[in-house]
């Protein structure tokens, strides 16, 4: 049975809400591989290229060159598994970040880390204040012994 993935056009790192697509480098029927090159939208600030999150055969684009999309909406639907050989039920829709591991080249994902690495030089946030220790007092040479 093929399993649909939709691709949610994603937040592509600069806090903008929305992008037009400029260009498909794929038509329904592609085989595609994970990060091959899929679509060129633009934004406020740049062109960007978007790979594809999955391997398989494109089913459907879901928006024509020229559209206005917003973050978040499913742009092309990708089978990835189109032998039907797979177990499990269909996934309708992935997340704008699929978590699963799968990482499309620049973008990273979203949950890495618990919490932020400190800056060099910043106070640690939660560090009580600590009292200095008196410096320990220079050391005085002991007399030398007479030979």
């Amino acid at each position: 049975m093929p399993t649909f993935r939709k691709f949610l056009l994603p937040d592509v790192g600069e806090g903008l809400t929305e992008a037009d697509i400029v260009d498909w480098r794929v038509a329904v029927g592609d085989q595609v591989e994970v990060n091959q090159t899929i679509v060129e939208i633009e934004t406020a600030k740049s062109l960007v290229e978007l790979p594809s999150p999955y391997s398989g055969v494109v089913s459907e684009l879901l928006t024509p060159v020229g559209t206005t999309v917003e973050v978040g909406t499913p742009i092309i639907v990708i089978d990835v598994d189109p032998a039907g050989t797979g177990a499990g039920e269909p996934e309708a829709e992935a997340p704008a970040h699929d978590t699963s591991g799968d990482v499309l080249v620049g973008y990273g994902t979203k949950h890495a880390h618990g919490h932020r690495r400190q800056r060099r030089g910043a106070a640690p946030e939660a560090a009580a204040p600590v009292e200095a220790a008196p410096a320990p007092a220079p050391a005085v040479p002991a007399p030398a012994a007479p030979a």
